[in-house]
């Protein structure tokens, strides 16, 4: 549906969506008067100038139905900003779920501790001693292959 636009001889100006059969229909404005339609442009979109050489293969992107097939072609998608932010909210995510690992782990832990070692560790822990976990990786086993000669 078009937009018009329209002013009024008490200095206001207002916008309609009218179809195109009301076209010549007179508009009032709030002040009761008939209003003057007002010839504007049309508003165009313009599609952006597009031109690059792909990233994945080097053929030169000019348009962009050309920039949609590459991105198909290579399995990619248009770049979002907010990816990166999603990226960092699994970031933070993964380190909260793994900080509740841990101390998951560490409650059950000590929880199946015989109780005589539990006492020792409650006694360095209020007499100084200060633990804190350590998040180490294990190095990769290496693999063994066993080759059989015929």
């Amino acid at each position: 549906m078009p937009i018009y636009q329209y002013r009024c001889d008490c200095g206001a100006m207002f916008d309609k969506y009218l179809p195109v059969s009301q076209y010549l229909d007179a508009q009032r404005c709030q002040c009761g008067a008939i209003a003057r339609k007002i010839i504007t442009p049309p508003t165009l979109i313009i599609a952006p100038n597009v031109h690059y050489d792909s990233p994945i293969d080097g053929r030169p992107i000019t348009s962009m139905a050309a920039r949609r097939e590459d991105l198909a072609r290579s399995s990619c998608s248009p770049y979002d900003p907010d990816i990166k932010q999603d990226y960092h909210r699994r970031i933070e995510k993964s380190e909260r779920d793994l900080e509740k690992a841990v101390e998951e782990t560490v409650d059950r832990e000590l929880s199946q501790m015989p109780a005589r070692k539990r006492e020792k560790l409650e006694a360095e822990l209020n007499g100084g001693i200060t633990a804190e976990p350590v998040r180490v990786t294990a190095p990769a086993k290496p693999i063994h292959t066993e080759i059989k000669h015929a």
